[in-house]
């Protein structure tokens, strides 16, 4: 169980950080379409580990983990929706 506070925190941290990152993929998608790739990240990290071990500093990188192999992921599932 994650508390919404988490969720929707995680999914505007994300997307402004990659916003101002400019990474190469944002040109090709508005600021929705964004939110919509770091929620579909977020939903990787529920149905991979708890709210808990998100918070525990010791799976961070478990965390990071996830984050890195699940980002071109969700980018190349948005791309599809067009």
């Amino acid at each position: 169980w994650y508390p919404s506070s988490f969720i929707y925190g995680y999914i505007n941290g994300c997307a402004e950080s990659v916003e101002q990152g400019q990474f190469p993929f944002t040109e090709e998608f508005w600021p929705d379409q964004i939110r919509s790739i770091c929620g579909c990240v977020v939903d990787a990290l529920r149905h991979s580990m708890t709210y808990q071990e998100i918070l525990d500093n010791a799976t961070n990188y478990d965390a990071s983990l996830i984050v890195g192999a699940t980002f071109p992921i969700c980018i190349r599932e948005e791309a599809l929706k067009k």
